[in-house]
């Protein structure tokens, strides 16, 4: 389904985020395996690519607020966009604070661009379709945050507030947003489940 964002990982399984030497999924969930030994990212690149994460959730949650009909999928992509949004701020007002900016870089620009198409993808499905669409770029998108935060995002940051933040703010919610959307999934019938 969302050919673009397994694109996004891809990329970042082979070396653009993760900094990685090989290109590998584990299986069946198409979530890119990490390299512990991944090259380390300036904060301004962790920003970015945090960034470009919390414009997907957003983006792609709001498309699941105006076509999910949906209770559940609803009441989900609201918690989307009012908790990534909440983060996004903050860190860019910690980053503010400290005169950085996210740094522009390739895998910050793949995110966006498969943010684009994954909202493009997502408006020209409805009822059941879109609702397990979402469900599961959720899922995978979730999943691939958490490998990230753990295995290159949290280990290459350096700032003390900005690792904080990611560690003991953002990586929670990555996992309670994980498992929601598992749960989701699994009541939809859906591969995702928390057992994957």
């Amino acid at each position: 389904m969302d050919d673009a964002w397994m694109q996004f990982r891809a990329l970042a399984a082979c070396g653009v985020v993760l900094m990685t030497a090989a290109c590998a999924t584990s299986a069946g969930t198409n979530v890119p395996a990490v390299n512990a030994s991944a090259a380390v990212m300036a904060d301004a690149n962790v920003a970015a690519v945090a960034h470009a994460v919390n414009m997907d959730e957003i983006q792609t949650s709001q498309v699941a607020l105006q076509r999910s009909q949906n209770a559940q999928v609803r009441q989900f992509a609201q918690m989307m966009v009012t908790e990534h949004t909440a983060a996004d701020q903050q860190m860019m007002q910690m980053l503010e604070a400290k005169n950085v900016a996210p740094q522009p870089n390739a895998a910050a620009h793949a995110a966006m661009q498969a943010t684009r198409a994954t909202v493009a993808n997502l408006s020209q499905r409805s009822g059941m379709d879109f609702d397990r669409a979402y469900i599961m770029h959720q899922v995978q998108a979730h999943r691939w945050t958490l490998t990230s935060l753990d295995q290159t995002l949290i280990p290459s940051t350096r700032d003390p507030e900005l690792k904080e933040f990611l560690t003991t703010r953002v990586r929670p919610a990555v996992a309670t947003h994980l498992e929601a959307a598992q749960r989701i999934s699994a009541s939809m019938g859906g591969s995702a489940g928390a057992g994957s």
